[in-house]
This record gives C-alpha cells, sequence and structure tokens, in this order.
C-alpha cells in the first residue's frame, strides 16, 4: 500500500488472546473437506501466532504514529456487533471528511483529526504559530506550546495552514 501511496482511512486489529486463537485453530483442524492443505498442529499455530504478534507490533506502531488510523476491536465479540463496531468507526470518519470538506471550501479552519495528516506533512504544513495556540493567544495573551500532543485532536488548518489549539472552539 505504501508503494501505491495508499493509506486506510481506518485500520481494524481484531485482539485474540493466544488461547483463543489456538482453539480457533483446532476447531478448523477437525472441520472435513479443507479447500486446501494445511500446516494446523498446535506447534505451528502457536509459532505462526507468536510471528503474527511480533509482526503486528511494528504494523500498529507504524499506523499509529504516521496516520492515528489504528482501532482495536474484541475479536471475542460476535461477527454482527464487530460490523457494527467498524460501521460506527468508518462513519465516524465520513463525517470528520465531510465536515472537513465543507469547512475547507467555505473558507473557515476546519478540524483534521482523523485525516491521516503524517506528522511529516504536519510539520511542513504548520502556520505561523508552529506548534503554538493562537487561540489562547488572542484569549488569554500568552503561548501555549502544543508540540507535546502527536494527537490531531485539537488540530486546524485554515488557509492550507495547520494550528495546533487547545480548545475545539477555534472550528466550531
Amino acid at each position: 500500500m505504501g508503494s501505491r501511496s495508499i493509506i486506510p482511512m481506518i485500520v481494524v486489529e481484531l485482539g485474540l488472546d493466544t488461547v483463543e486463537v489456538l482453539k480457533r485453530g483446532l476447531l478448523d483442524k477437525m472441520k472435513p473437506n479443507k479447500p486446501h492443505l494445511m500446516h494446523d498442529s498446535s506447534e505451528i499455530l502457536h509459532i505462526n501466532n507468536s510471528c503474527y504478534k511480533q509482526e503486528m507490533e511494528h504494523v500498529r506502531q507504524h499506523f499509529q504514529q504516521q496516520y492515528q488510523n489504528w482501532i482495536l476491536l474484541d475479536g471475542l465479540k460476535s461477527k454482527w456487533w464487530i460490523w457494527h463496531s467498524i460501521l460506527k468507526e468508518v462513519s465516524f470518519s465520513m463525517k470528520y471528511i465531510h465536515s472537513y470538506l465543507e469547512r475547507t471550501c467555505s473558507g473557515n479552519a476546519a478540524c483534521i483529526n482523523r485525516l491521516c495528516i503524517t506528522p511529516r506533512e504536519l510539520r511542513h504544513r504548520l502556520g505561523e504559530f508552529h506548534q503554538y495556540c493562537p487561540v489562547c493567544l488572542a484569549l488569554c495573551h500568552h503561548l501555549v506550546d502544543r508540540s507535546d500532543i502527536a494527537a490531531l485532536t485539537h488540530a486546524a488548518e485554515y488557509r492550507e495552514s495547520i494550528t495546533r489549539c487547545v480548545a475545539k472552539t477555534i472550528w466550531k
């Protein structure tokens, strides 16, 4: 995906503990008429699960740090609960995107949370206040440094520049 510049809006991880993974793997082993030959001994399942957990830690960190779009869901819940949770997250993100487009098209400041803005892009597009909150300067007559917060929940774009704020009041 990276080589094609594709950034998923949301990445969902279904969390399961090792015991549940092994239990499900052994249940699959008992099924007749498997579509393909599988190496499904408990030792191989355990090794595969350990390798998966190691690799996923790197992938999770990458998506959390670069795009803030990683969501962990409980894999023990029903498939309908998982489906509903994913739809809710997608809907929530779509509302952010819709609001962003509406506000920027009308010349207003817009929240950039859930837009998969990378830290590099954020640094490149920071406005004249850089990591400081202009709202605090206007209201309280002092600057507040926001560089300690990685989340974009209180970051806004205005005229193609990004500003980090203490409160959401700038774009409401």
